[in-house]
């Protein structure tokens, strides 16, 4: 139903799914490298204050998410004055959005 994800998270997602578009490829690639080098000096941030730090601004945290590189929350608004981010590693488990029960 349309309740079972709340908004925010349907928000994030749409986002992240735009960006996997074929032609954005050199974009995301110029972001992921720009954020990997930003995490080495610090692995979390502000959302808001990371996106203010990168030269691809909040689309930069997008891309980390839609990576790996970075992990959210997406039960509140991403660039919410409180959302978190924080270095993933490779790590995907913060795009597992739904739980599936038998």
């Amino acid at each position: 139903p349309e309740t079972a994800v709340s908004p925010s998270v349907m928000q994030a997602v749409s986002h992240l799914h735009l960006l996997r578009a074929g032609y954005l490829a050199s974009y995301r690639a110029v972001a992921e490298e720009e954020l990997s080098a930003t995490l080495d000096a610090c692995p979390s941030w502000l959302a808001v204050e990371l996106s203010s730090r990168l030269a691809s601004g909040r689309v930069g945290v997008l891309v980390g998410l839609l990576a790996g590189l970075l992990t959210a929350d997406f039960s509140t608004p991403l660039f919410s004055p409180s959302s978190e981010v924080h270095a993933a590693h490779g790590d995907l488990s913060h795009l597992q959005l739904l739980e599936v029960c038998s």
